[in-house]
C-alpha cells in the first residue's frame, strides 16, 4: 500500500493515512499514463519521479498540468532522453524499466552527496559513465524445453 503523511501548520501533529491498493496498481497506472510496461517496483519509482517532476517549482509555477499532461512532458523530458542516451554497446546491460529504476536511485545518491538537485542531462551522463558502463550484460535465460 501507500501512505499519505501530513503535518499541521506548526509541524506538531502527524497524520498518517494508509492507503491499500490492489496488486499491480502502480504498473497499471504507469501503463495508462505513459504506455510504459514495468514491474511494480519499477513503476512505483517512475511514478514517484513523475510526481516529483510535476511538483518541481519550474513546472508547477509555470504550468498547471493535469496528471496526463505531466506524464507526457515527463516522458519527453526525462524518460526518453535517458533511454535514448544509452549508447548501443550498453543496451544489453539492463532492460529499460530497470535502467530507469537504477537511474533514479543513482540520481538521488548523487543529489544527497552533492547537496543539490542534479539536472536530468547531467545525471544521465554520470549514470552512464559511473554506473551502467560498469555492469555486466544482462543475461536472459530461456528454458528451451518449455517452448
Amino acid at each position: 500500500g501507500e501512505l499519505t503523511v501530513t503535518t499541521d501548520i506548526d509541524g506538531i501533529r502527524l497524520l498518517v493515512s494508509p492507503k491499500v491498493v490492489e496488486p499491480n496498481h502502480h504498473s497499471r497506472r504507469l501503463l495508462r499514463l505513459t504506455g510504459i510496461g514495468a514491474n511494480e517496483n519499477q513503476a512505483r519509482a517512475m511514478l514517484n519521479d513523475l510526481d516529483s517532476f510535476r511538483s518541481a517549482p519550474e513546472i508547477a509555477e509555470v504550468d498547471e498540468l493535469d496528471e496526463s499532461q505531466a506524464a507526457r512532458r515527463w516522458l519527453d523530458e526525462v524518460y526518453k532522453p535517458l533511454i535514448q542516451a544509452i549508447p548501443e554497446n550498453l543496451n544489453r546491460k539492463l532492460e529499460p524499466g530497470q535502467i530507469f529504476y537504477e537511474f533514479a536511485e543513482h540520481r538521488r545518491t548523487m543529489a544527497r552527496a552533492r547537496q543539490r538537485d542534479i539536472p536530468t542531462m547531467e545525471a544521465i551522463a554520470y549514470f552512464i559513465v559511473d554506473y551502467l558502463a560498469n555492469l555486466p550484460d544482462e543475461i536472459r535465460y530461456v528454458d528451451s524445453e518449455k517452448f
